[in-house]
């Protein structure tokens, strides 16, 4: 097993979408560092959005795909503001409506 995301498959359907896929030494403390303040992060704002939208806590599933979503937008330097903002206003009207 193993290898799936180094495949060249994977590559393609990467470019496909304009990811750029990046790698990192595994078991390192540095990394796991890294990787442990992502998730705590998606987890403390996705939590931060159910708290604030009153919703209850059976659509977690669902708020970390919002939440997740939402980070990735943020972070996106391709989007313009306005596609930004428009994104989010769609997203947080599925998540609160």
């Amino acid at each position: 097993m193993g290898g799936e995301y180094t495949s060249s498959k994977f590559y393609k359907l990467l470019a496909l979408d304009g990811t750029i896929h990046q790698i990192s030494c595994t078991d390192t403390p540095t990394q796991n560092r890294v990787a442990e303040r992502k998730h705590r992060h998606n987890v403390e704002t996705a939590h931060s959005l159910l708290l604030a939208a009153s919703v209850p806590s059976e659509f977690w599933e669902e708020d970390i795909l919002i939440t997740v979503s939402l980070i990735n937008t943020i972070i996106s330097s391709h989007i313009s503001s306005f596609l930004f903002l428009k994104s989010c206003i769609g997203m947080l009207r599925l998540f609160l409506f």
